[in-house]
């Protein structure tokens, strides 16, 4: 009899496990083939709402923050467009606010690197968001096939040199656009780090 119940706890235990696996599953899934994300791709809830930049609302939007945080490097609507015929452009709303938006460009050419880019509004710094829309830019650009992560900050931006630095990159080249006078430096992220965040 004791045999037969501890048989009958272990099925239930697994009958349990697989139904959570499954829901899980059908979670992430139902994330992936939605435009508007509340959750994390680790499982954890977010506050932020997040859209793919494809209407004249999110171009709007996502223009503005590229804009604000880099002022150096104005894109126009049209050039935000463009763009998001072949990078992926999101957008982060916490509630109805607009806190941030991201870039992640494709692994293109001989060598699989993407590039992330996530930016945050200055009101909104320090309370985690550049940290879930980095690991959400990270995560799609592994699912574009990437195998080596960069990003480029603006040298005058410090918060964001200082996040990108305590996160694993590390500077491997620094320029000046024609016509700018801030330089932007390039950072590429350690082996270590890229294989730490999977």
């Amino acid at each position: 009899m004791r045999r037969q119940a501890a048989t009958r706890r272990t099925a239930l235990t697994v009958c349990t496990i697989a139904d959570i696996a499954a829901g899980l599953l059908g979670l992430w899934i139902l994330c992936l083939l939605t435009r508007t994300v509340t959750c994390r791709f680790a499982g954890r809830m977010s506050r932020l709402r997040i859209e793919k930049v494809d209407g004249d609302a999110t171009v709007h939007d996502w223009q503005h923050v590229h804009n604000l945080v880099i002022p150096t490097h104005y894109r126009s609507l049209d050039e935000v467009r463009e763009r998001s015929g072949h990078n992926v452009l999101e957008v982060a709303y916490l509630d109805d606010t607009l806190i941030g938006c991201t870039t992640v460009r494709p692994p293109t050419g001989e060598t699989p690197v993407a590039t992330v880019i996530a930016r945050v509004l200055p009101d909104h710094r320090g309370q985690g968001f550049g940290a879930e829309l980095y690991e959400r830019g990270l995560a799609q650009a592994r699912e574009l096939g990437a195998e080596a992560i960069e990003t480029v900050v603006l040298a005058s931006n410090r918060d964001g040199l200082r996040f990108a630095q305590r996160r694993g990159f590390a500077v491997i080249d620094e320029y000046v656009l024609p016509g700018e006078t801030i330089p932007w430096v390039e950072l590429r992220l350690a082996a270590d780090a890229l294989s730490a965040a999977d």
